[in-house]
């Protein structure tokens, strides 16, 4: 399933995994994501769906946030999720493309 989570629910300093929306999916056996997107239609190039692990997610922008959350990693295929780390989930041009635009590398789920 996924989810979006206004900016005004996280507490950059705690990070995804404490806001009340992913702590509820967690806590119900759910593998949680930040689902990297972009907040228009642009084209982008991109090899794969990449997938933020929460515990690394950069927030800096105050945007709305999108997760995944799946009751089995498995059930995502390789060929088109990438696990990246350390990463914005937005996907801004005017922004540090290091940290806001896709990577095209990653770790298979």
């Amino acid at each position: 399933m996924i989810r979006e989570i206004h900016s005004a629910y996280v507490v950059r300093s705690q990070g995804l995994r404490d806001t009340p929306l992913c702590r509820l999916m967690i806590d119900q056996g759910y593998d949680v994501f930040a689902l990297r997107d972009i907040w228009r239609c642009e084209p982008f190039d991109s090899d794969h769906v990449e997938l933020v692990d929460l515990d690394s997610t950069y927030l800096e922008a105050r945007c709305f946030i999108n997760v995944l959350a799946v009751k089995t990693r498995d059930r995502l295929c390789a060929d088109t999720f990438r696990l990246v780390h350390g990463v914005a989930p937005k996907l801004l041009k005017h922004r540090d493309p290091r940290l806001h635009w896709p990577l095209n590398t990653g770790d298979p789920l």
